[in-house]
């Protein structure tokens, strides 16, 4: 017996080996600071933020998350007034708790999805002579300048501050949304700062089981050929040859009148003599053919 195979798809219900990436608290450095921001990840709304300036709008985006999560979301800071300008959201964070160092200042940031136009923006910074943010300005740092965000994903801002000086005691972190019209948007997220390297998650890939469709030899029984009798020739007397005789012309016996020897027709006075026919009969023998049986092939 023969057996046939092919390559044939096994479709799978569910899925085997698709990496995905996502943000998980993993790979810290053990020396690092935990950030000095409240609320930073925005996961339920934009507390411990304001919007500063006229035509400053500040509101919680829901639906985009820098890690993409669903549970969380991200700041949307917006120009409500008409015309070009800028728009920012702060928040003042206490340093005197952790003195004077090289401060780590991070953010995520992106155009909200279907964004009209292109403004850019930046994440500022401010250093106060007391712990509110209120007065006594030292310092107004711009770490990163004007960046440039785009629709098609989060990118990651990250600077320094120097802060050499005990009085130097708070910091004003500025988001910031230069604006080219009314109602344009940035969005921010993950903002972080420390006096140091920063504790915060590093993104790392993770694999997600999926099942995928993979190709595997399959056996598949198909139809095997097998012997078959082969049909025989056989000698098989024809229907309706039958043996018939050959009719023959037999010799038929022919009365002759022959007259016998030595009979003499003798005149007897008186007496009348009266010939006498005798019949002789000849047997002929005679050849008849037999009739010969004719083997037929039967196919």
């Amino acid at each position: 017996m023969t057996r046939f195979w092919h390559l044939s798809l096994i479709s799978m219900t569910a899925a085997a080996a698709l990496l995905t990436i996502a943000f998980l608290a993993s790979d810290r450095d053990a020396s690092a600071a935990p950030t000095q921001v409240v609320n930073g990840d925005f996961d339920a709304g934009v507390t411990s933020w304001n919007p500063f300036g006229a035509g400053s709008g500040l509101a919680w985006n829901s639906a985009e998350d820098a890690n993409l999560s669903l549970t969380s979301g991200s700041a949307s800071v917006s120009k409500t007034t008409a015309g070009s300008g800028d728009a920012t959201a702060v928040q003042c964070v206490d340093i005197t708790g952790t003195g004077t160092g090289t401060y780590q200042l991070v953010a995520n940031y992106k155009l909200p999805n279907g964004a009209p136009n292109t403004p850019q923006m930046s994440v500022d910074a401010t250093v106060y002579d007391n712990a509110t943010c209120t007065s006594n300005v030292n310092d107004a740092a711009h770490p990163g300048g004007a960046l440039s965000p785009n629709t098609s994903g989060w990118q990651t801002y990250s600077g320094n501050i120097f802060i050499t000086l005990a009085s130097q005691q708070s910091i004003r972190i500025e988001l910031v949304t230069h604006a080219t019209a009314q109602n344009d948007a940035v969005l921010f997220d993950k903002v972080a700062l420390s006096n140091g390297p920063l504790d915060t998650p590093t993104p790392t890939a993770t694999n997600t089981q999926t099942l995928t469709p993979t190709a595997t030899d399959t056996a598949t029984p198909t139809a095997t050929p097998t012997d078959t009798a082969t049909p025989t020739v056989t000698n098989t007397p024809v229907p309706g040859a039958t043996n018939t005789s050959t009719p023959t012309n037999t010799a038929t016996a022919t009365v002759t009148n022959t007259p016998l020897p030595g009979a003499t027709s003798t005149s007897t006075p008186g007496n009348t003599s009266t010939p006498t026919s005798t019949a002789t009969n000849t047997a002929t023998a005679t050849n008849t053919s037999v009739p010969t049986a004719t083997n037929t092939s039967i196919p």
